[in-house]
């Protein structure tokens, strides 16, 4: 099953914070991995296996026998990368850049083999041989990295459950090695086949994630479908549906479908990140008791999970509660000192209460927190531009912001408006509302 937590890369939360939009962002670009010293063709030789019930064809067992094969060729090629990339530790996880690897993971051969468990049952084992060009990897990465932040690729966070599955599949194989009656076996079948149920609507869930990835979400629905047929209490699919109809902002059908999710599975582990996600949606629309109420559940569950702070500030501070505001940010920076993006947002809150030697101190600690951080350098130059003195710096962070994030379309407004009002400069004014424009054509209303 997919990892609820993981559904924070794909939902927007906004803070409005007098007239600014602060929405957590990691937006890199041009980021390189220096220290891959090796051929350019990395082989990996991946190894599933899947038993086969009484009920299933051989072709579902073969394809199932070949998706643990892919993935075990790609955890062996994503931890390469992990353990050779210096310039992205702290940057992306584990799971994150197994993400970008599998863009450009080639499965080039596959074998398969029958293996018997006992007189009645066989088991079947693919064997991949996968190939990855470290050539193309500076690409894939940089292709990871610049998306905006809402339509940035989910992580694919299935390895503890896949760990579960695998020992429980061994498990299952023993038990048919070592049955003794027709009912002991006839009990393990029933396990498997419900097992089977499962990974096949795993898989159709883990193709909907990639549709959303794409921003294909109309598709991603059509599979999140498809799995919740196949498992009707398949609490992640409703989930990652919800987030889908939230991305096209029907927020009553993802309410519904948090609503759903929490239904039908009240205590699995991440069912606070459901709360949270809920919390949002309720916040888009405004309805900021409500949203309260379940960012307050979210915590109750997991008092640790930092973005659940930000979100219950930023609401705060829409109601005009600064003291809770500034309390909340505080402590989701109690939790993690080395949150860059709640520094930033901590530093809109100082702006607000007037603190200003405190808001630059802020953003100056999220820039060298995150030196990749656009949305630091942006709000840093909006400080700079209303400071006389310092005015000239705010074009030099409105131009990195663009650098990091080249569709940043807030930064070439901000910009343009620089050129225009401080250094006269029409033209490159034009040409920045142009660009931001051809970004985010709401901008031209």
């Amino acid at each position: 099953m997919y990892i609820i937590k993981n559904l924070r890369k794909m939902i927007v939360a906004s803070a409005i914070v007098n007239g600014l939009v602060f929405m957590p962002e990691i937006c890199f670009d041009d980021i390189n991995i220096t220290s891959i010293a090796h051929a350019a063709i990395q082989t990996y030789t991946g190894v599933g296996e899947y038993p086969m019930s009484n009920k299933e064809t051989p072709e579902f067992a073969m394809n199932s026998a070949k998706e643990y094969a892919q993935r075990n060729a790609l955890e062996q090629a994503g931890m390469f990368l992990f353990s050779q990339s210096t310039s992205l530790n702290g940057i992306l996880s584990k799971d994150e850049i197994k993400s970008v690897v599998g863009g450009i993971l080639q499965i080039i051969d596959i074998q398969y083999e029958a293996i018997p468990i006992s007189k009645d049952y066989i088991k079947y084992r693919a064997t991949v041989t996968a190939q990855i060009d470290t050539n193309k990897i500076d690409e894939a990465m940089n292709e990871f990295l610049a998306r905006d932040y809402k339509e940035r690729s989910m992580i694919s966070a299935l390895q503890k459950n896949n760990e579960d599955l695998k020992k429980r599949i061994v498990e299952l194989e023993n038990q048919i090695a070592n049955a003794k009656t027709q009912q002991d076996i006839n009990k393990v079948d029933d396990e498997l086949q419900s097992l089977n149920k499962d990974t096949l609507a795993e898989q159709k869930l883990e193709k909907a994630v990639n549709f959303i990835k794409e921003g294909n979400y109309q598709d991603a629905i059509k599979l999140c479908n498809e799995a919740i047929q196949i498992n009707p209490n398949y609490m992640e699919a409703y989930a990652y549906r919800g987030a889908a109809y939230y991305k096209l902002k029907n927020y009553n059908s993802a309410i519904a479908d948090y609503n759903k999710s929490i239904q039908v599975d009240p205590n699995n582990d991440d069912i606070y990140m459901v709360y949270y996600l809920r919390g949002i949606v309720y916040m888009e629309l405004e309805n900021y008791n409500t949203a309260i109420n379940d960012i307050n559940k979210s915590i109750q569950i997991n008092k640790d999970y930092t973005d659940s702070y930000i979100i219950r500030s930023s609401i705060y501070i829409a109601l005009k509660d600064f003291d809770n505001g500034l309390k909340d940010v505080n402590k989701s920076l109690e939790l993690n000192p080395n949150y860059a993006e709640a520094y930033t947002y901590r530093g809109l809150i100082y702006h607000i209460l007037g603190n200003h030697e405190k808001e630059i101190s802020d953003y100056n600690k999220a820039i060298r927190l995150n030196p990749r951080s656009a949305i630091a350098y942006f709000y840093r130059g909006v400080f700079y531009d209303y400071e006389p003195e310092d005015n000239k710096k705010a074009l030099s962070d409105y131009t990195k912001a663009i650098e990091i994030n080249p569709n940043y379309a807030d930064a070439y407004v901000a910009r343009g408006w620089f050129y225009h009002e401080s250094l006269e400069d029409d033209k490159k004014a034009i040409d920045d509302l142009n660009k931001a424009i051809k970004i985010d054509s709401n901008l031209a209303e």
